[in-house]
């Protein structure tokens, strides 16, 4: 019978490729990433002087701002890389990668 074939080669498809997509979290990783990357060119802005801080803080040498940028930038930045990365080389199938190994956002 034709529609068991196709059934039995349905299901050894699914049986060899059981990985789920984690979407929640590789976007959150994605959210992260770009919010550290954004945080932390702001942080150089400041550092080089495209972005002057005379005029969002008043009488405040450069280096506070610059470093509250730099610290939030890379908090956020390098969890997100780094869940990127996991995920990245688990979609690729690379032995020693998995899904699993990014955490669940609930």
């Amino acid at each position: 019978d034709m529609s068991d074939d196709s059934e039995h080669d349905r299901n050894v498809l699914l049986a060899r490729n059981p990985r789920q997509i984690p979407r929640r979290p590789i976007i959150l990783a994605a959210f992260l990433f770009g919010v550290g990357g954004i945080l932390l060119m702001i942080a150089g802005f400041i550092t080089t002087g495209i972005i002057s801080t005379d005029d969002i803080w008043p009488g405040q040498h450069w280096t506070q701002p610059a470093i509250t940028f730099y610290v939030l930038g890379g908090l956020s930045f390098v969890p997100g890389s780094y869940n990127l990365y996991i995920a990245y080389r688990a979609y690729r199938g690379d032995p020693g990668y998995s899904f699993d190994m990014i955490p669940t956002v609930h």
